[in-house]
């Protein structure tokens, strides 16, 4: 299963949008750069952003408001990230993702110019990782002109079982009850220390404990040199489970993928395979007081080695207590 564009033919067919005042019902089209024809919907046959044709509108009307891109994708599905690329003369503050769950709008993404300042990127990524059967892509505009020369949601349809980083390859096949799994086999100190963080997120899932074994465990964790930096492997089958990765990193993401694969009292089967798509993933953040340290680490522990990256910028900056 690979991830796709939902506004290409194959994969966008039953998706369809409607240019929204930002946070309303009422409809605001393009009013400078314009669809061809003016409706309330637009389906994969006659929108303009299934076709990468810049829309605008002028800044006299917006103000202080915003305009709210409300797609509908006619069932559930994983939205990965929204590309967008804004025209020259755009001047957008921030754009928000969002998604309507029972008729209440929860915010699943968030793009964000320089303080008090306008997006200056004329292309953007806003990472989402989240299942919804509609968005919104709200630009938030402040006296000024917003364009949008391109726009694309990446994702997958009809996944009935899934997990997030969204891998490369992954197939599945049914479960098993997840008390067979008992024990973990480790071959060396980076095996080691990705066991203590299995049996601990296992635990907290489960309520299970994993003992360590020399030999013949129900998972075995394992480092090899294939493919490139921070690939992994896992396979979940008939009661075992294998997770190699090529280096101590990329067998932390596979262990975030099993216990994604945990469902109530099973496991399920699967074989999974995954490169990191790019070589650089970082998070950026200010120097944290003493008493932030713990929560750092939380954060370590469950956004930023579950979301695959694999380096932290520490800002340190003037006006600080050492």
């Amino acid at each position: 299963m690979k991830i796709g564009s939902f506004l290409e033919t194959n994969i966008g067919k039953n998706v369809s949008y409607s240019y929204y005042h930002k946070g309303t019902k009422k409809i605001y089209n393009p009013d400078v750069l314009k669809e061809e024809f003016d409706k309330e919907v637009y389906c994969a046959n006659d929108g303009n952003l299934f076709y990468g044709t810049e829309v605008s509108w002028k800044d006299s009307v917006l103000l202080m408001g915003g305009i709210d891109i409300a797609f509908n994708f006619e069932g559930n599905c994983f939205v990965d990230h929204i590309d967008l690329s804004c025209g020259t003369d755009s001047k957008i503050l921030s754009v928000e993702v969002l998604t309507e769950i029972c008729g209440k709008p929860k915010k699943i993404g968030v793009y964000e110019g320089e303080t008090g300042d306008f997006i200056s990127k004329s292309e953007i990524n806003i990472p989402v990782g989240f299942y919804a059967e509609n968005i919104i892509i709200r630009l938030n505009g402040n006296c000024a002109p917003i364009s949008i020369k391109n726009l694309d949601i990446w994702g997958a349809r009809e996944i009935e079982n899934g997990i997030w980083p969204l891998p490369e390859n992954i197939c599945f096949f049914g479960c098993f009850k997840i008390n067979k799994l008992k024990t973990i086999t480790t071959s060396g100190a980076d095996e080691e220390f990705a066991a203590k963080y299995l049996a601990e997120k296992f635990f907290e899932k489960t309520g299970r404990k994993l003992d360590t074994v020399y030999e013949n465990g129900d998972i075995t964790l394992g480092i090899n040199d294939f493919g490139k930096n921070d690939s992994y492997k896992l396979s979940s089958k008939n009661g075992k489970c294998y997770l190699t990765g090529n280096n101590r990193r990329s067998l932390l993401y596979s262990v975030d993928a099993l216990i994604q694969l945990i469902d109530d009292d099973c496991m399920k089967e699967a074989e999974i395979e995954h490169t990191a798509f790019c070589e650089l993933r970082g998070v950026h953040f200010a120097l944290p007081r003493k008493s932030q340290i713990e929560f750092i680490k939380h954060m370590v522990k469950y956004v930023f080695v579950p979301c695959h990256y694999n380096m932290v910028f520490v800002e340190i900056g003037g006006a600080m207590e050492y």
